[in-house]
């Protein structure tokens, strides 16, 4: 047994991989720490006109992890998935040159 990563008090809300689990309201919600790293990528990728491939492609991974959890998540990654499939299909999302990213995406 891993004492330090133990409940030893029975508990109604605990985290578990970024999420917050509710067993009273029946309800799955972002650690405040998720939500917090996801809002900062998102506002260094909107802060520059160039922004690197890997970014995006980070941005994306956060987004899509988070499909399970909140409703319409998929929705609002999907013009960032469409802008970024080109690049991954060559294998260049990973890469650290930069692109412009056009205003339909931002949004």
């Amino acid at each position: 047994i891993n004492w330090a990563k133990s409940h030893l008090t029975p508990s109604t809300r605990l985290t578990y991989l970024g999420t917050i689990i509710d067993t009273v309201e029946g309800k799955v919600f972002l650690s405040p720490d998720r939500q917090e790293s996801i809002r900062k990528l998102a506002q260094e990728i909107r802060a520059p006109k160039w922004v690197p491939l890997a970014n995006l492609s980070k941005l994306l991974g956060k987004m899509i992890s988070c499909i399970s959890t909140i409703p319409w998540a998929q929705f609002h990654a999907r013009c960032l998935q469409w802008y970024l499939l080109p690049y991954q299909q060559s294998g260049r999302s990973n890469s650290t040159a930069r692109v412009m990213i056009p205003p339909k995406v931002l949004i």
